[in-house]
């Protein structure tokens, strides 16, 4: 999945027209229009303004974003690419548990 399925998944199952999701995010209407018909590439603060609207911490919504490059999450490998997509995690997102190899 990439940000403007992301993003309009969550709006349409929460039941949110556009407009409540501008009015929730303090973003205009049109960028989100943009965002969702893959017109723009939205700024870090854009992300964060609308995972924030919808109650999703902004690293969940990352990996929402690259579930499809995770190959099976949580058989609790700790896959290479949960790595590369937040480095600094020391936990599997998934599970909790922590990757072989650290302490």
């Amino acid at each position: 999945m990439i940000l403007h399925e992301v993003v309009k998944d969550e709006r349409k199952r929460r039941g949110w027209s556009l407009a409540e999701l501008a009015r929730r995010t303090g973003l205009s209407k049109a960028i989100l229009v943009k965002l969702e018909n893959q017109q723009s590439n939205p700024q870090w603060g854009t992300i964060v303004s609308i995972f924030g609207a919808f109650e999703i911490p902004v690293w969940k919504g990352i990996l929402e974003m690259h579930r499809d490059e995770l190959e099976e999450p949580c058989t609790c490998e700790y896959k290479a690419a949960v790595r590369m997509i937040l480095p600094e995690a020391r936990f599997c997102p998934y599970c909790g548990k922590k990757p072989r190899g650290d302490a």
